[in-house]
């Protein structure tokens, strides 16, 4: 611990592995892919919780990871569009239904006029 104790007074930032209380930083556990990142720590607590976090976490994860650039493209396009500031926020939070999410997943919408037509919208 006296490492700890010499790097806080030279103002260096430390990570003790087996003494959480002693550091000045945590490195959190990543899950990264197709623009989306997500950090867990528990602050040096129980690291192993965090690795047990990440792998149930991991298939959600995936599965919006996966649908992103279709939602973030879908996302650009409405607020593009000619329709009201009330519309568009209505449409976009659509996006995040489950039924819509699995349609955009399985390519059954591809655009607005899907996205509209599904949710008859004229």
């Amino acid at each position: 611990m006296q490492i700890a104790v010499d790097a806080k007074d030279m103002k260096i930032l430390v990570n003790v592995v087996d003494g959480p209380q002693a550091c000045s930083f945590y490195i959190p556990s990543l899950l990264h892919q197709n623009g989306i990142l997500m950090a867990i720590s528990t602050q040096g607590v129980f690291p192993g919780m965090c690795r047990k976090i990440k792998e149930e976490c991991s298939p959600v994860f995936e599965k919006y990871a996966k649908s992103l650039k279709r939602l973030a493209g879908l996302r650009k396009d409405i607020y593009n569009g000619d329709e009201t500031y009330k519309r568009k926020k209505i449409f976009v939070k659509s996006l995040l239904r489950p039924d819509v999410l699995e349609m955009i997943e399985n390519k059954t919408i591809c655009n607005i006029d899907g996205l509209k037509a599904y949710l008859k919208i004229p």
